[in-house]
C-alpha cells in the first residue's frame, strides 16, 4: 500500500541461496515509481556495487550491466522502489492495472544456478510454480548457425519468451530504439 501525499522507499530483502552471475537487468513499475535498484552486500556485510539503479520512467527494457556481477550464496540483496505519491489524494494498492495500481520488479539475466529466498514469498504456491518453470528452462541456449536468427542484428530486447518445446523467442528493436517511430524493416521476433 502506498499512502497519499508521500515519497516512499519500499524495500524487499532477499538472500542468495545459490550463487551465480548477473549480466543484465530489467526494471518494471508503474506511474508512481521513480528510482529502482538493488543494494548488494556480501555474506560478511560489506556493501558491493548496487544493481540496476535507474528511473522507472525510463524505457523498461533489458539493459546490460557495466560488468558482470557475481552473487554468492549468503549475499543479501535489498530491492528499493521509490514511489512519489505527493500528488495523490487516495491510497494506491499493488496490482496489474498501471492506471490505478502500482508494482515494482527487477528482473535479472543471469546464470541458471542463481537462486534467492525473499521473505515469506518463497513459500507461496506462485513461487513454487515459478521454480518449476525456471527448472524447465535451465539449459544453455545458443543460436544455431543455420538459424535465420544468426544473421540478425539483435537490438534492445524488451521481452523474452519460452515455448513448451523450450525454444527461446526475443522481441527486439533491431537498430531502432524504444522511441523509434519508423516502420520496421526486419522481423522483430527472433
Amino acid at each position: 500500500v502506498i499512502p497519499p501525499r508521500v515519497v516512499l522507499d519500499e524495500c524487499v530483502t532477499c538472500r542468495v541461496r545459490a550463487g551465480g552471475q548477473v549480466i543484465a537487468f530489467r526494471n518494471h513499475a508503474h506511474r508512481l515509481a521513480r528510482d529502482i535498484w538493488s543494494d548488494h552486500w556480501d555474506a560478511n556485510g560489506t556493501q558491493l556495487d548496487s544493481i540496476g539503479r535507474l528511473s522507472a520512467q525510463e524505457p523498461q527494457i533489458i539493459r546490460h550491466l557495466p560488468k558482470v556481477q557475481d552473487l554468492r550464496a549468503g549475499d543479501t540483496l535489498q530491492l528499493h522502489c521509490m514511489y512519489d505519491a505527493r500528488h495523490k489524494n487516495e491510497v494506491t494498492t499493488l496490482g496489474l492495472d498501471e492506471r490505478t495500481r502500482e508494482m515494482c520488479n527487477q528482473y535479472y539475466v543471469s546464470s541458471a544456478s542463481l537462486r534467492f529466498d525473499c521473505g515469506a514469498e518463497r513459500l507461496s504456491p506462485l513461487s513454487l510454480a515459478f521454480d518449476h518453470v525456471w527448472a524447465s528452462a535451465e539449459r544453455r541456449y545458443v543460436i544455431a548457425e543455420s538459424s535465420p536468427a544468426a544473421a540478425v542484428q539483435i537490438g534492445q530486447v524488451p521481452a523474452v519468451a519460452l515455448d513448451p518445446a523450450r525454444n527461446v523467442y526475443f522481441f527486439h528493436r533491431g537498430a531502432g530504439g524504444f522511441f523509434s517511430k519508423g516502420n520496421l524493416d526486419f522481423d522483430p521476433i527472433v
